[in-house]
């Protein structure tokens, strides 16, 4: 690989680049490094295969289509440490922290969380 493969992929200034054009390049801003060098680990999973410990989850979807209750549904079983549907492993019972930038807590979140069974005690949420 040539420093100007290296400065097209990521957008540094020549100057940041190591003279090889192939080492590992670090700076304040941005670190490269050979994919070949990273070693595999398993992913961990809360909900086998659906969602994993440390990653970032987006729901997504068209208004109406439940992605609010999915969530929910999801805090509802972390909030108990039950099992998932379609997984037969236990999950940890844990804390959650809802943000919501369109339901209230009061008229929607806890209705909807104590339908569920959710342990409420464990359940938190951004106010405002």
């Amino acid at each position: 690989m040539n420093k100007s493969n290296i400065r097209l992929v990521s957008s540094l200034s020549p100057s940041a680049l190591n003279p090889d054009g192939l080492s590992p390049i670090k700076n304040d801003e941005i670190e490269i490094g050979k994919i070949s060098e990273v070693q595999s680990l398993p992913i961990d999973w809360l909900w086998k295969d659906v969602l994993a410990f440390k990653k970032m989850t987006l729901v997504a979807g068209e208004p109406g289509v439940g992605k609010s209750q999915l969530l929910l549904y999801i805090a509802s079983i972390i909030s108990n440490g039950l099992n998932f549907k379609h997984d037969n492993k236990r999950c940890k019972e844990g804390k959650v922290l809802l943000i919501s930038g369109e339901d209230t807590p009061e008229d929607t979140i806890k209705p909807r969380l104590l339908a569920l069974g959710a342990n409420v005690d464990n359940i938190h949420y951004v106010k405002g």
